[in-house]
């Protein structure tokens, strides 16, 4: 089922919104929100989430600068998950960016069956001082977004990322689940053969080749610098 959302107008008092569209349809499956750096990929995906948790829909939020690397080896030594502090104080780039998908599809596991995610830093001091009752998940639909999936990434890390996201969408018929996920990057691998969603214009689009890709990135800067100046 498509999910219609709404999109924020003015969000951050600038004059304009995050897309053309005052509401917009995301399949279900992988969509990639493409456009420039500063074309609002961030925002939409947090315009979604947004909306989605109003509707108490289960949500999972991974951004790939804020919460791989450094931050991902401190959240394992909170939990006592010396094993990958060690391996990944040792790897390579490429190797951790392997391990952090891993970690992530060890949450996303539990999140497909239940709509529940295991607790990160945050939360867990959050449920400590907070006597208040989680909601009961009522919806089959799983929503997974992943923002900044280019940061780091090589084109053999793409290819194993979008194995991963069809493991996903596998299991999750398997569970009678429909599941949602929706990434933002500027990654060609990523964004080549993949349902695509023009931020700026709110609408699908498909690349067939890497000039298509980059003439449509050209064109997104220049709306976006036209967008700040009027």
């Amino acid at each position: 089922m498509n999910r219609k959302i709404k999109t924020w107008r003015n969000p951050y008092d600038k004059g304009f919104s995050t897309c053309r569209r005052k509401e917009i349809e995301i399949n279900p499956g992988v969509t990639v929100l493409v456009g420039c750096n500063g074309a609002g990929k961030s925002t939409l995906l947090h315009n979604i989430r947004d909306e989605i948790k109003k509707e108490n829909i289960p949500v999972f939020v991974y951004d790939n600068e804020k919460e791989g690397g450094s931050n991902s080896i401190s959240e394992s030594a909170f939990y006592n998950d010396f094993s990958f502090v060690t391996t990944a104080a040792y790897s390579s780039e490429g190797e951790n960016i392997s391990l952090n998908l891993g970690k992530v599809a060890s949450k996303l596991r539990g999140f497909l069956q239940t709509g529940e995610i295991k607790d990160d830093i945050a939360s867990a001091f959050a449920k400590i001082f907070s006597n208040k009752q989680d909601k009961k998940i009522i919806s089959n639909e799983r929503w997974i977004l992943l923002d900044a999936m280019d940061s780091g990434y090589s084109i053999d890390n793409v290819i194993e990322m979008k194995k991963f996201f069809q493991m996903i969408i596998d299991d999750a018929k398997k569970m009678d689940v429909e599941v949602y996920i929706v990434v933002s990057s500027n990654e060609y691998e990523l964004v080549h053969d993949s349902d695509c969603f023009d931020v700026m214009e709110g609408k699908y689009i498909r690349f067939d080749c890497y000039e298509d890709y980059k003439k449509f990135i050209l064109r997104s800067r220049e709306k976006k610098d036209k967008r700040y100046k009027e």
